[in-house]
């Protein structure tokens, strides 16, 4: 049995590939959800895949690893992305970026390098929510984005500024390839492309011949051995990453723990479902390898030991466990902040105030920028 540890909120994304191209998988593959593990007395041995370790809470991060622990020498177990070891997105660009690997560098919003090179965008370290900003080209223009966001109930701490790096190929369209690893399998996933630097939604290009053009991409696996090398840099075995090319060289943009299988049924609109027939041979035979290296997981653990029945102990302390409640809370605080923020700037009444943020903006980025110089 595999086992996807996944927050409560994200469950759809296993559950709607169970439903849809994974059904042969459904008795196979099952979840457990992070907030749960704090009550978990015992867990059956299998593959526990745990995912979302980039966004988590630190308790949280402590509760997956106490239960790492308690996993790792167990015989039938397989344990996939270590909470510790696992790079997150900030760790894995500087990492990139030191090897030189990577022709552009992240930096977090506390400060950045004096030697910062315009233009960049703003972005949150653990969330998977896109560039918080347009590209920012002067100081000034940072500042000031930043004094938005910290009026937006951001806070500086879970933000990073991140270096352009313009990939555009020579008819200025940008492609982004996309490649999942699960186990010691890599598989091509997607390639998107857009004229706008951020390859996402409604921006994305495709026709019959960029839909070949996927679909042989997903064939030919041509960047195999140097994805590897990225996932093992930041010791993730399962996950997809996002990246591009700068001319010759490749760049890594991120990797995304929990990466989404399938466009949920909820999401479902006539240009996605356009887009998912033009792109269904791609989409079939990338299903097809996922299925492949799953069952690989589930008999890696299978052949882990001689005595593969009854579950394991596993016990989170009273103290631990009060913490992780402590921090959710605050956690969920924030978040209600935020969002109660975001929707009171749409509102209509709230409109003759806009010129007061702008001015409160403008004045927050002076001291913050004298900081940062």
């Amino acid at each position: 049995m595999i086992r996807f540890l996944v927050r409560d909120s994200a469950r759809w994304g296993i559950e709607d590939y169970l439903g849809s191209w994974g059904r042969s998988m459904a008795s196979e593959v099952g979840l457990l959800t992070i907030e749960g593990l704090t009550s978990v007395r015992e867990l059956s041995r299998g593959t526990y895949v745990l995912t979302q370790i980039d966004d988590l809470l630190r308790s949280e991060r402590e509760v997956l690893q106490s239960v790492w622990e308690q996993l790792c020498n167990e015989k039938g177990v397989r344990l996939i992305n270590h909470p510790a070891r696992t790079l997150g997105r900030y760790l894995l660009l500087q990492t990139l970026a030191n090897q030189g690997s990577n022709d552009f560098r992240a930096f977090r919003a506390t400060g950045w390098a004096a030697d910062l090179r315009f233009p960049v965008f703003v972005r949150e370290e653990r969330f998977h929510t896109g560039s918080l900003t347009s590209l920012l080209h002067t100081q000034r223009e940072l500042e000031e984005a930043l004094g938005h966001l910290l009026l937006r109930g951001q806070r500086l701490r879970d933000l990073l500024v991140v270096e352009h790096c313009d990939s555009r190929d020579d008819q200025g369209f940008y492609r982004r390839y996309s490649a999942f690893v699960v186990g010691q399998e890599i598989i091509p996933r997607a390639l998107l492309f857009s004229t706008h630097w951020m390859v996402k939604g409604a921006t994305k290009v495709l026709d019959d011949r960029r839909a070949e053009q996927e679909f042989e991409y997903v064939q030919s696996n041509p960047h195999a051995s140097w994805l590897r090398g990225v996932f093992d840099t930041a010791n993730i075995e399962y996950g997809r990453i996002d990246y591009g090319f700068r001319g010759d060289r490749p760049q890594v943009w991120e990797i995304n723990l929990h990466p989404t299988l399938v466009a949920s049924p909820t999401r479902m609109t006539r240009r996605v479902e356009t887009e998912e027939d033009l792109r269904r041979p791609s989409r079939a035979l990338f299903f097809e390898r996922f299925e492949a290296a799953l069952k690989e997981l589930r008999a890696g653990s299978e052949s882990g030991g001689s005595d593969p029945d009854g579950p394991v102990p596993v016990h989170i302390g009273d103290s631990l466990a009060a913490r992780v409640l402590s921090e959710r809370r605050r956690e969920s605080a924030r978040a209600f902040h935020r969002t109660a923020v975001e929707r009171a700037g749409r509102w209509r009444i709230l409109r003759p105030l806009r010129p007061a943020f702008q001015k409160l903006a403008s004045i927050l980025a002076g001291p913050l920028g004298r900081s940062w110089r």
